[in-house]
């Protein structure tokens, strides 16, 4: 897993280290990397310590560094951060993700899951209906945006004679 950071000060104390993904043009590493820098570590400053993310998150990152125009690899990111709880980082990596791939459903069915994540449910709602614009027929879209407008209809128990007539009635099946 390379590129890898280690920083050495003049006495060859290790005083950072980074594996995999370390890539000076990430805005977070920069700053690590500069307060290294103006440390004095010869007036007795401690270590300078450095939190490392997810070996997954620390590689999107690093990608989408190398290659910041793909909406691939800022979905990627985004669905990442998702995983790991961080759904603000992850709203504005979908919100990328969208611009760059107006067409491609996933980002704003993304972002609505972000917003949805914060209690920002009239804002998920509106993401998740520009994806089901964009894909018509994805039922997942579709629960999703059902959940929250008929939470009746999936708590305790989920509808599914009810789901079915939804399907008929917003012309995605035809009534047997």
């Amino acid at each position: 897993m390379v590129p890898n950071g280690i920083f050495l000060d003049e006495q060859g104390v290790i005083r950072f280290v980074h594996i995999g993904g370390f890539d000076i043009r990430r805005a977070e590493i920069e700053q690590q990397v500069q307060a290294l820098l103006a440390s004095d570590f010869s007036a007795g400053e401690a270590p300078l310590f450095v939190q490392q993310e997810a070996v997954e998150l620390e590689l999107l990152r690093a990608e989408v560094a190398a290659q910041p125009d793909n909406a691939g690899l800022h979905f990627a990111l985004g669905d990442a951060l998702l995983r790991e709880g961080q759904a603000q980082e992850a709203r504005q990596c979908f919100a990328q993700a969208a611009q760059l791939d107006p067409a491609d459903w996933s980002a704003p069915f993304g972002l609505g899951t972000a917003l949805y994540q914060q209690g920002l449910v009239d804002e998920a709602l509106t993401w998740w209906k520009t994806a089901r614009e964009l894909d018509p027929p994805n039922f997942t879209i579709r629960k999703q945006i059902w959940m929250v407008e008929h939470p009746e209809r999936f708590y305790p128990t989920i509808d599914t004679t009810w789901q079915k007539e939804q399907l008929v009635l917003e012309g995605y099946t035809r009534q047997p």
